[in-house]
């Protein structure tokens, strides 16, 4: 029986990578694939956020559907903010 614990390391992301909570953004893998659209419902740093996928891709359609919403661990994942047509017009 092992007695010691094995240290979890917990990967926050920076305060300049941090997500906008309300804001939109694709999410990917670190390997680059494209999972899915999601807006941020809560994120306060640290470790973990509160998404609520609003768009996905139809080969991961099985996996995610639009409407859920799940706690990811943001430093899991790449992501980019999708601006709306609104902002890029201004």
């Amino acid at each position: 029986m092992n007695k010691h614990k094995k240290h979890i390391h917990h990967t926050k992301l920076s305060k300049d990578e941090a997500p906008e909570t309300g804001a939109e953004y694709r999410f990917f893998t670190k390997e680059s694939k494209e999972l899915f659209d999601a807006k941020i419902c809560k994120y306060t740093g640290g470790c973990w956020g509160t998404i609520e996928v609003t768009n996905v891709s139809e080969e991961l359609s099985s996996i995610y559907s639009p409407g859920m919403k799940f706690d990811v661990k943001m430093a899991m994942y790449d992501f980019s903010k999708i601006e709306s047509e609104i902002e890029e017009s201004i």
